[in-house]
């Protein structure tokens, strides 16, 4: 459950009222909301992620990455070298795309909502991405880290230590 301060934190930190907000389900090193647990059809349509990453702290240092070659260089250097890596990445797809699906189902019933609609929320992984050998979003993956652990974000805290910026202790906040 979210409460109205951390609903009002986020609005801060977003720069707007967070849509579909259902929980937060971390803290960055301030002790302040990380990852946005997030209705999958909210205000009536897909949102694209189940976990939004809405701390400015971390969400500046993974700008700083993505302002890099890092995303092409995985996809087109160390993922087509290495099929471990891209059975992790697929892996990491396929249960975001089961959690999605699931948290969806607990919250919707599915009679009267668009076929398309339906698919988007079934079908795809991380960020919306169809193909799973692919990384769409260095943001998005790195929420879903947080909160499930994930290939893409361990290789982001082994080279950059962003870890560091995620608080360690209790989901609640102190």
């Amino acid at each position: 459950m979210i409460t109205q301060e951390q609903i009002d934190t986020i609005t801060l930190q977003l720069g707007r009222k967070p849509v579909g907000a259902l929980e937060v389900m971390a803290f960055d090193r301030d002790q302040q909301p990380a990852v946005l647990k997030v209705d999958p059809l909210a205000e009536g349509k897909p949102f694209p992620s189940m976990y939004w990453l809405t701390s400015p702290l971390i969400h500046k240092a993974i700008s700083n990455i993505e302002r890099t070659a890092w995303i092409k260089d995985l996809e087109n250097n160390i993922l087509p070298n290495d099929e471990t890596l891209t059975a992790k990445l697929k892996a990491d797809n396929e249960n975001y795309k089961k959690l999605r699906w699931d948290l969806f189902t607990s919250l919707h019933d599915q009679n009267g909502i668009d076929d398309s609609f339906l698919k988007v929320i079934k079908d795809t992984g991380i960020g919306g991405i169809q193909d799973f050998t692919r990384v769409r979003c260095l943001h998005m993956h790195y929420a879903y880290h947080i909160v499930h652990g994930g290939f893409v974000g361990e290789l982001l805290d082994k080279q950059f230590q962003l870890n560091e910026l995620v608080y360690s202790g209790s989901k609640e906040k102190l």
